[in-house]
């Protein structure tokens, strides 16, 4: 089942739906995208298979916990959801605990894998929600079952990032999107790919499956450190910064031609800060007019202004801001990196 209207396209097929978009200005698209959703709901399909997130297909914590080093990290959703089991989802903090995922949890990457593979289409992995890959984390790891190799001096959390960086070179049709608020560490946590690894860019250490994102919030969080992103061009084919939440105004200047995805987004949860309209509007304009690809994924809980807009005006049905047939039209941009 599918649909294509405007510049979208909605496809329905094993078990998932999902909705693949350039620029949605159409709202007869978002209409009938609505109504084949609902219809497909009906007949036991569900949206996506393990996140909400509407850039990824499928969300994998390699471990949960991580310290808050940005403003950006003020009201972390995944430190509050720890609050409610922290034995499983970690305890925040330079003295907390970083919890290992389950072998269950490990073997899930390679069912991906291979349903993407039999579907003969690229599926995006976001890792990390509940961590940073390239924290600095000194501590022991906690770890529930036995773990492979595990030694005598106990599990350290480049034992357990060497093991990812295993997983994503096992998965050569999953794209794996390693979100991070400390691109500074990239190169020095960085594995040396096997030999034999599909993924493996010839005589260097890259990836063909890596995306990494920087996350920012403001112009200072952005500034201090996508230097060090635009650093790591060899090692990936996908450079992107994660504006979200968006507290501030950015410009991203000469650096924004180095990139190549830009996600932005303003805050949603309890006590979520407010986000102006007119500071997404700049980063949308900044894209186009840099060439660069532009997901707006949210407006947020609490979107003020905008052009000839109070407010009071604001007064938006989806809690997050998430509902694209609610933004002004020039704002529905979803793009992808061009690959």
């Amino acid at each position: 089942m599918s649909a294509s209207i405007a510049t979208g396209v909605l496809i329905i097929s094993q078990g998932e739906i999902n909705v693949l978009t350039c620029r949605i200005y159409s709202e007869p698209f978002w209409s009938a995208a609505k109504a084949m959703i609902a219809a497909a709901k009906k007949g036991g399909l569900t949206m996506g298979e393990t996140t909400k997130i509407q850039w990824a297909d499928h969300t994998f914590n390699p471990w949960r916990g991580c310290t808050k080093v940005a403003p950006g990290c003020a009201n972390c959703y995944a430190e509050k959801q720890s609050h409610r089991n922290p034995s499983t989802l970690g305890v925040w903090g330079d003295h907390g605990t970083r919890v290992v995922a389950s072998e269950s949890m490990w073997k899930q990457p390679l069912k991906w894998n291979a349903a993407a593979k039999k579907d003969g289409v690229r599926r995006r992995v976001f890792c990390a929600s509940l961590a940073d890959v390239f924290e600095g984390w000194r501590g022991a790891m906690d770890v529930g079952e036995k773990w492979p190799g595990l030694t005598v001096d106990g599990l350290r959390m480049a034992d357990v990032r060497s093991r990812l960086f295993d997983v994503i070179d096992s998965t050569p049709w999953l794209d794996w999107l390693l979100l991070t608020k400390r691109p500074q560490n990239v190169f020095q946590m960085w594995p040396q790919p096997a030999s034999k690894c599909p993924n493996h860019q010839d005589h260097s250490d890259g990836r063909d499956n890596i995306w990494i994102v920087y996350s920012a919030s403001d112009a200072r969080s952005y500034g201090c450190a996508v230097d060090q992103l635009v650093e790591c061009r060899d090692l990936v084919p996908v450079l992107g910064v994660s504006l979200e939440p968006l507290i501030g105004p950015i410009r991203m200047g000469r650096q924004l031609k180095h990139l190549d995805w830009v996600v932005v987004g303003g805050e949603s949860g309890p006590g979520a800060r407010p986000c102006r309209v007119e500071w997404v509007r700049s980063i949308v304009e900044q894209c186009e007019a840099a060439g660069v690809p532009c997901f707006v994924k949210q407006l947020g809980a609490i979107p003020v202004g905008g052009k000839s807009m109070t407010p009071q005006e604001w007064r938006l049905r989806e809690p997050k801001g998430g509902d694209m047939a609610e933004w002004p039209e020039d704002l529905r941009v979803r793009e992808f990196p061009r690959q």
